[in-house]
């Protein structure tokens, strides 16, 4: 009796944290600031607060408005993140400014200067060196982009990810639709309030949380 008491009150004292606690994490069942969640079967994976902190100081745009890592960046950091991924998106970009697609700024963002993919009323987008920033303003838009995620092709829900960048190796269509799934409990259990951000990087890894 005492055992199903202190299980009782241990469920209700989880829900009350869960339910005033503005955001959520999912690695496994831990509580933190944020939902984020990796893709643990493929790639290694980083946070974007991470790769900035760590990446973003060797980091630098050239003379001819290219992006590339720095002579002094660690030998160290080159199989802790396994930056061929990111070269082969910085040779990307760097491509694109070639053609006249993109301007890479001093703040290592991206500029597009032609088509802008997903831009609306609710829902804008801004690339990084990392990855995409999506910023929802309207919840109608935000509700409506997880019903895209859900019945999108895969190569259009990567594009709906990561505008620009194709098919990320790992990325499935089991993984778009947990994506979707944690957009939709997040708004379910936190609320839009003034917005919603969602952050996902090339390596897969994804924060959902309150402008």
């Amino acid at each position: 009796m005492k055992i199903k008491k202190l299980l009782i009150t241990f469920t209700i004292i989880i829900s009350l944290f869960i339910a005033v606690s503005p955001t959520i994490t999912t690695f496994a069942s831990e509580i933190d600031s944020k939902t984020e969640t990796t893709n643990q079967e493929t790639q290694k994976q980083f946070s974007t607060e991470q790769l900035e902190k760590e990446l973003s100081s060797y980091i630098y745009v050239d003379e001819n408005g290219h992006i590339n890592f720095s002579g002094t960046l660690p030998i160290t950091f080159r199989d802790k993140y396994s930056l061929d991924v990111f070269q082969e998106r910085f040779d990307s970009l760097n491509a694109q400014v070639d053609n006249g697609e993109v301007r890479i700024n001093d703040d290592l963002s991206v500029t597009n200067l032609g088509f802008t993919i997903l831009a609306s009323s609710g829902h804008t987008t801004k690339n990084y060196w990392w990855g995409t920033r999506h910023t929802f303003t309207k919840k109608s838009s935000y509700i409506n982009y997880i019903y895209e995620l859900n019945n999108a092709t895969l190569v259009v829900a990567a594009g709906a990810l990561l505008p620009g960048l194709g098919v990320p190796m790992g990325l499935s269509a089991v993984y778009i639709g947990k994506v979707a799934n944690d957009l939709q409990y997040f708004l379910d259990s936190k609320g839009f309030k003034n917005g919603i951000l969602l952050d996902y990087n090339i390596t897969l890894f994804y924060s959902i949380y309150h402008r």
